[in-house]
């Protein structure tokens, strides 16, 4: 029996790749976690790894390794919290992590690992909060660290700049010239004049997915066969737990898809 087929468009993720980094004149950390949102992670990065400052986000030590066995040398940020039963992959492997308190301060310190360091500016999750900054700040600008970034996770779209400004206040109490900053991903990119941050954190609307009015291209398709048509009346029951019911005459069209 046929069944259904989903196909990536490999050349519109580049498209759509070039396309942000054009129109936001910033560099880009591609998102590539969850074998890049479900779409195959060793097939996108080989579409994307040559392009200029490209940076790889995974959340996955795992698929940072295949990535690595599979020639992929770029820059990659492990976006996940890290230990330090991590540190002998992470030193392996050439993976730059993201530092978000205390213990995994000293961790790299004490181990010379690249990192970039996470604030909180309103999320609530992972990052230094406000009673840290203060302690954090010192220590990096005091101590020798192998600092190669700093951000933050916006929560929103950020239309009142809140966070931004709060990123900034932070930005501006650390040596960061010649660091990675980035705070904006896919639904708070903005065009509003900013000087602090040099890249962006693209996940989904590198597939196109987002706002209509951006000329992202389409990446994903799904096509499948008609499998049976069946004549079915009005007021019928439809599916698991009846969730659709008839309001009409008509064909039901049966398609080997879901479950």
């Amino acid at each position: 029996m046929k069944s259904a087929t989903l196909k990536i468009d490999l050349d519109s993720i580049l498209y759509n790749y070039r396309h942000l980094k054009c129109k936001y004149k910033k560099n880009i950390i591609a998102v590539l976690k969850d074998d890049a949102y479900g779409l195959g992670l060793l097939k996108v990065a080989s579409k994307l790894k040559d392009e200029e400052n490209i940076v790889f986000a995974i959340s996955s030590l795992e698929e940072i390794i295949l990535l690595r066995n599979n020639n992929i040398n770029n820059d990659i940020l492990y976006l996940n919290v890290f230990d330090i039963d991590d540190i002998e992959t992470i030193n392996k492997y050439n993976i730059t992590v993201v530092v978000s308190n205390f213990e995994q301060l000293e961790l790299v310190k004490n181990n010379n690992l690249k990192f970039h360091l996470k604030f909180n500016t309103g999320m609530n999750r992972i990052g230094f909060f406000d009673y840290e900054i203060s302690q954090v700040i010192s220590k990096i600008n005091k101590d020798n660290y192998n600092l190669k970034g700093v951000m933050t996770h916006i929560a929103d779209d950020d239309k009142q700049h809140k966070s931004y400004y709060k990123f900034v206040e932070i930005i501006k109490k650390i040596n960061y010239k010649n660091l990675m900053i980035h705070c904006f991903a896919s639904n708070s990119l903005t065009t509003y004049k900013d000087e602090i941050t040099n890249y962006i954190r693209v996940g989904i609307k590198l597939y196109g997915i987002g706002d209509k009015n951006m000329f992202l291209h389409n990446t994903i398709s799904l096509t499948s066969p008609i499998i049976q048509i069946k004549k079915i009346n009005e007021n019928e029951l439809v599916g698991y737990d009846y969730t659709y019911q008839t309001t009409q005459k008509g064909y039901l069209y049966i398609l080997p898809i879901g479950y």
